[in-house]
């Protein structure tokens, strides 16, 4: 598959599983102050593009052990995102592997 699929379908997923969560969490569908629905744009965001508050507003979000799964579920997307960017197919499949 191509890069923009396979990082498409990972994305797709991360969005499963935020909605998931907040669905258990609070019971209802992202509304605007709910924080995992304040973040939906932020987690699909590469890690070495975040702004200072995007980044502060990801570590208030994963200091909720609630939202364990979407942390574990964004780390995975940002290798893949990592793994994907590297000019080197050599080092981009290691990346991949690990």
């Amino acid at each position: 598959m191509d890069p923009f699929h396979v990082v498409r379908l990972a994305g797709d997923a991360l969005d499963r599983c935020r909605r998931r969560i907040q669905l258990a969490t609070c019971g209802h569908r992202g509304r605007a102050g709910d924080p995992l629905y304040k973040s939906r744009r932020t987690l699909h965001t590469g890690a070495d593009l975040l702004t200072d508050e995007q980044k502060t507003r990801l570590e208030e979000l994963f200091a909720n052990e609630d939202h364990l799964q979407v942390e574990a579920t964004w780390g995975i997307y940002q290798q893949m995102i990592t793994a994907y960017r590297e000019p080197d197919r050599g080092a981009g499949r290691k990346l991949c592997s690990n």
